[in-house]
């Protein structure tokens, strides 16, 4: 196979992995709705976060990183998981408090934008007129639903909510943009446990400050233990399916090596679309 033919097959394998990541990410958007019913949001993403590390921990001999990791390297992981999962799922949480999922999604759409903004301030890369019109409707069309929207029972604060929202995507901005440059020293599968680590030390440590938090009970959410929706939703965001290198959280990361940041940012544009129907 030529050099070409592999590089053609490598995009299209890193394409396919990406509309996967945005499926399952769109998905989220709804299971972080549901767990909110009827347990805390500090302690959904702190189960989410642990419930995934203890599926990495059998496979650290395999994701565990083949080279040294330098000081700078350490630095750089640190910054990372201060902005995701630490700042996203803060805002994120804050946010689907106030607002719908279909809005949440939609206020996402701007998340191609701000990673393409940023590629372009720090990766030099270029923009084309036809992306950057295209990420303009994305912005007008994501102001228009903010100031629209009204008050109800899934969205009681939709403008602070929607706000909240866009601070997480600065967060999953900076994020995606250090992603890009980690992913030369260290695996995706790395890169994925090192956060669910860094979340459940982070909301953990919340849950100790704020006992209160915690559920009195699992037994006594409706339901019972096995029967409660928020209980099944919590383990469908830390399951394998949505923990693993192609999640919300880090499906980038995966496919950072053969496509670029401004092209993988473009298929974030597939994800809002999701979220909708998913509600």
């Amino acid at each position: 196979m030529s050099g070409h033919e592999l590089s053609g097959s490598r995009d299209r394998r890193a394409t396919l992995a990406l509309l996967i990541a945005m499926w399952l990410w769109g998905s989220s958007f709804v299971a972080l709705k549901i767990a909110f019913v009827d347990l805390d949001p500090l302690f959904v993403i702190f189960a989410r976060m642990a419930i995934a590390l203890a599926c990495f921990v059998p496979l650290w001999r395999w994701i565990r990183p083949r080279k040294r990791l330098t000081g700078r390297d350490i630095r750089w992981l640190i910054i990372l998981v201060l902005f995701e999962p630490c700042l996203y799922f803060v805002f994120e949480a804050l946010a689907l408090e106030r607002t719908s999922a279909s809005q949440a999604g939609m206020i996402s759409a701007l998340l191609p934008l701000m990673v393409a903004v940023g590629a372009w301030a720090f990766l030099r890369e270029r923009i084309s007129r036809r992306t950057s019109l295209g990420f303009v409707l994305a912005v007008i069309g994501a102001l228009w639903l903010s100031l629209s929207g009204e008050s109800n029972h899934h969205a009681p604060a939709p403008l602070m909510g929607n706000l909240l929202e866009l601070a997480a995507m600065m967060a999953a901005t900076a994020y995606t943009l250090l992603v890009k440059h980690l992913t030369s020293r260290v695996s995706a599968w790395f890169i994925t446990a090192w956060q669910a680590l860094a979340g459940t030390l982070f909301f953990g440590t919340g849950l100790i400050i704020f006992p209160s938090h915690w559920p009195a009970s699992l037994n006594a959410l409706p339901g019972g233990l096995l029967g409660n929706e928020s209980l099944w939703a919590v383990l469908y965001l830390a399951s394998p399916s949505a923990s693993a290198p192609t999640d919300s959280s880090t499906g980038q990361s995966a496919e950072y090596r053969p496509i670029r940041p401004r092209p993988s940012s473009i298929c974030y544009r597939c994800s809002p679309p999701y979220r909708p129907s998913w509600c």
